[in-house]
């Protein structure tokens, strides 16, 4: 029965697909993803469900957003927002049914696949310091790359494409690290928190794990992160900057400086999985783990069917006095 719906669907898909190509190229992992999503096979478009998806249908994407839209002229509009948004061009996948259109939209920064034992890629123009990270012994372990290297592909140890952890591509942007894309694998340690329910116990557990030295509470570090997670779950936008603003700059506005300021962000159909997803990124992990961090806040959020956790690290953070308006010239 899956078989006939999908081929049915694929077929209705092309229907629909000269509309949407113009404000957003077509991907055939996405058209997989959208038919999964039409077919209430990912989890009801939850981020943990969609994240699963893009895995199984061999998409490197690190995000997905779904659209519901039937109208060409309203899809455009939303598209261009999304893009407008996120600041890079969108590629997507589409599926159609008498009763729905589902469209599947994800940033085009970068794509990673794995050929011939190397990680091969392809990285925008405008990111900088890129890297692929990865947990090998329970450490983050990071090498440098950039469009070229990627082109030619970068060889990794054969002991690690064995046992295929997750691999993320990362760049550095003026808000901090950014994820672009993965070539998703398990990772073993994962299931040692298992038993952890709480998120700032969970981050202690994590760092303990790593021998990182223990950090404190910070009540004010809290109040922002659950503020942040608040605003993340009923934007459905889970990002570090974007609409919000860096991790440092939100925190400045609290009147609040530190020498290094990380953030691990999760949005998830459950606070489990919104922990299993902090877990599985290596890049979260590595935040996580930090041993420049001295502080820590948690915060989580519900909203709707969605539940969003932010962790804030910080090192050594200070009160910063107010800024003075300068005193007017004497007439």
């Amino acid at each position: 029965m899956r078989a006939f719906a999908s081929w049915a669907l694929s077929i209705a898909l092309v229907l629909c697909r000269a509309a949407a190509a113009e404000a957003c190229p077509a991907d055939e992992a996405l058209d997989a993803v959208a038919v999964d999503v039409l077919l209430g096979e990912a989890a009801s478009s939850s981020p943990e469900g969609l994240r699963r998806a893009l895995a199984e249908r061999g998409s490197s994407a690190i995000e997905a957003y779904v659209f519901t839209v039937r109208g060409d002229d309203e899809l455009r509009a939303s598209l261009a927002r999304l893009e407008a948004r996120l600041g890079v061009p969108l590629r997507c996948g589409e599926a159609l049914s008498d009763s729905a259109r589902i469209t599947v939209a994800v940033p085009d920064a970068a794509t990673l696949w794995l050929e011939g034992g190397r990680v091969h890629g392809r990285l925008r123009p405008g990111f900088d310091g890129a890297h692929l990270v990865y947990r090998w012994e329970g450490e983050a372990v990071r090498v440098a790359v950039d469009a070229v290297l990627l082109a030619r592909g970068v060889a990794l140890p054969a002991e690690v494409l064995a046992r295929r952890p997750e691999v993320q591509l990362v760049a550095e942007t003026p808000h901090g690290p950014r994820p672009l894309a993965r070539l998703p694998g398990p990772l073993p340690e994962t299931a040692r928190f298992a038993g952890v329910k709480d998120p700032t116990e969970l981050v202690l557990a994590v760092r303990a794990a790593a021998s990182a030295p223990s950090v404190r509470i910070n009540a004010l570090l809290a109040r922002e992160a659950k503020e942040h997670a608040a605003k993340i779950c009923a934007s459905r936008h889970a990002s570090h900057d974007g609409i919000f603003g860096d991790p440092e700059a939100r925190l400045l506005a609290r009147g609040i400086s530190a020498r290094v300021v990380g953030e691990a962000v999760s949005r998830a159909r459950t606070l489990a999985e919104a922990l299993e997803a902090l877990l599985e990124s290596p890049s979260h992990r590595a935040a996580l783990e930090d041993r420049r961090f001295s502080d820590l806040g948690v915060g989580v959020a519900k909203h709707g069917e969605s539940t969003c956790v932010v962790a804030i690290l910080a090192a050594f953070p200070r009160a910063v006095p107010p800024s003075r308006p300068p005193h007017e010239s004497l007439k």
